[in-house]
């Protein structure tokens, strides 16, 4: 299963996961919530981060998906974000 195409890219075309390294340095008390351009390729690398404490998926339920009703579609990436949450931050505190 892929992810739909993101509208908005804030977190990637920011510099991602370089942009939180960059800013760790100055505030390493900081934590991060990125979103905009997270998806089932990158949502791992992000939860991964120890400066990241969680990542925005609005593609789990579009706009567009919940007006055609399309719950299944909804509950496979549900599952799929909960997957690689769970293997991205095991082992964390």
């Amino acid at each position: 299963m892929t992810t739909p195409p993101a509208t908005g890219t804030a977190a990637t075309a920011l510099g991602g996961l370089a942009l939180i390294d960059a800013l760790t340095g100055p505030f390493p008390g900081v934590r991060f919530m990125p979103s905009g351009g997270v998806s089932t390729e990158n949502l791992g690398d992000y939860l991964a981060h120890p400066a990241v404490f969680s990542a925005g998926c609005s593609w789990i339920a579009s706009r567009s998906t919940l007006a055609r009703g399309q719950f299944d579609d909804i509950r496979a990436r549900a599952a799929a974000a909960t997957a690689i949450a769970r293997a991205a931050t095991a082992g964390q505190n």
